[in-house]
């Protein structure tokens, strides 16, 4: 197990940023973790599949899990540890110019089909990060966007998507989105992320925050975003240290995200298989 004891209280807020966590981690002599984009493909060399919509429309889950599969041994071929992907979006807006990467607009469906491709591309060693929890519709204002929807809404249909995954699959990561929800933006909602997500529906994973996602890093922290992307390599850790100072967020805060990012960062450190591509399965 990575040892944090040797790190300074500033070395572990900095563990907690994207780019600051690189410098922290090639200290500790770790390698940190390397995430590219999907999810029908790898964001680098590698086989683009149809888009999750298209496949998605065959109703099969072991489809889904042998692309995933693929996919993973791509990412171990490229150096990738984790693959930001799938995406359970539920459809709402067809101007979403997104759409294509989304699933379904049926909650149970995208959970069964999207822990499908978890369990596929998490059996190469690579770390699937679903995303985006949660009530993510659209790309238009994606930044500032306030969503008001009623409490039985999101648990019925923007949260079960997720519950039916979680239930079928364990990904390694999970990726709030931009959206501001009932006045909070989701990165900062403590009510998601601490007792839905963790307490309801058992996520044991790392919560990411989507790219400059995150408006006030001490308030992510304090809410249950383990790391923010891509951070930065010195101001983000300065924030959470003062907020810190006053009382406003706790040193147990910063563990547990930390415990969460070790074990996470332990397998990136395990060797990986490579496969070579299968072609046959992209004509099927």
């Amino acid at each position: 197990m990575l040892n944090k004891e040797n790190l300074s209280i500033e070395e572990k807020i900095k563990l907690l940023n994207g780019r600051s966590g690189e410098i922290i981690a090639e200290k500790q002599n770790w390698r940190y973790f390397v995430m590219s984009d999907g999810p029908h493909g790898l964001r680098k060399r590698g086989i683009c599949y149809p888009n999750m919509s298209l496949v998605s429309s065959s109703w099969d889950p072991l489809l889904l899990y042998e692309m995933g599969e693929a996919i993973g041994y791509d990412c171990n071929a490229e150096g990738v540890d984790v693959l930001l992907g799938p995406s359970v979006n539920i459809k709402r807006n067809p101007l979403c110019g997104r759409n294509f990467e989304y699933i379904s607009e049926d909650a149970y469906l995208a959970g069964t089909l999207g822990a499908a491709y978890i369990n596929g591309l998490q059996s190469t060693g690579a770390s699937a990060c679903v995303k985006h929890f949660c009530c993510y519709n659209q790309e238009t204002n994606r930044f500032t966007q306030q969503v008001y929807a009623d409490e039985d809404v999101v648990m019925d249909t923007y949260v079960r998507v997720f519950k039916v995954l979680l239930k079928k699959s364990n990904p390694d990561f999970l990726m709030t989105s931009y959206n501001n929800l009932n006045g909070e933006f989701v990165s900062q909602n403590e009510h998601l992320l601490k007792y839905v997500l963790r307490k309801l529906l058992g996520f044991k994973g790392v919560v990411i925050s989507d790219w400059g996602g995150v408006n006030y890093r001490w308030k992510s922290l304090k809410a249950g975003v383990d790391i923010n992307m891509p951070g930065d390599e010195d101001t983000s850790w300065k924030e959470v240290a003062e907020a810190m100072d006053k009382g406003l967020i706790s040193e147990e805060n910063l563990e547990r995200a930390l415990d969460y990012v070790l074990v996470a960062l332990e397998k990136c450190q395990k060797k990986k298989q490579v496969k070579e591509n299968n072609k046959q399965l992209l004509r099927r």
